[in-house]
């Protein structure tokens, strides 16, 4: 899940391997989410924000 969509389904190796050998979690989450873990910019989804989303869903309940 990404910005309240589905992207993929399946375990993490599961995804892993359908990009390829040597594929990263990082390979699978560019690849469904088009952005990077590094993403700065507020709203884009990157990892930050991502997290920064979870801990506020987890203070409201």
């Amino acid at each position: 899940m990404h910005i309240g969509q589905i992207r993929a389904e399946g375990s993490p190796a599961a995804l892993k391997a359908d990009l390829g050998p040597g594929s990263t979690l990082e390979d699978v989450f560019r690849r469904y989410t088009g952005g990077t873990l590094e993403a700065e910019a507020e709203g884009k989804g990157g990892l930050r924000e991502v997290r920064r989303t979870r801990r506020t869903a987890g203070r409201v309940g």
